[in-house]
């Protein structure tokens, strides 16, 4: 069972696992689901610590003043689930790979190529 304390001990290593292998650090966006355990004052302090404004998340902003409300009863599709898939899809599946490594480094040179606009769509979410 997910309580508040366990989800601070999976961000905390999360945190400290992911974050620290991302070469472009303060740029990452946190979405947080629905579930109750996930949206406690506790779990709201920590990811405003290291995440900012950056986090989309039911009542988050009421807790914090910061970041995106996740609506309520919306689908559970982020952004990049209906939009950067896609996009990066059609650019990065143009080449033949032969490793692993070649598809992560086609799947970055995509990522750095969307900008401007094609972010904006990206990030845009329904107001439902």
């Amino acid at each position: 069972m997910i309580t508040t304390e366990r989800q601070v001990t999976v961000l905390e290593q999360f945190v400290s696992t992911q974050l620290a292998l991302e070469d472009r650090p303060g740029i990452e966006w946190f979405m947080q689901d629905e579930a109750r355990p996930h949206r406690t004052d506790k779990v709201f302090r920590f990811l405003h610590e290291y995440f900012g404004n950056r986090v989309i998340a039911l009542n988050y902003p009421q807790f914090t003043d910061a970041g995106i409300a996740w609506h309520p009863y919306s689908l559970d599709l982020s952004p990049c689930d209906f939009f950067l898939w896609g996009a990066l899809k059609h650019t990065v599946y143009r080449n033949n790979t032969a490793t692993l490594d070649e598809l992560e480094s086609l799947i970055g040179v995509a990522c750095d190529s969307i900008y401007g606009t094609a972010c904006k769509i990206g990030m845009s979410t329904p107001n439902n």
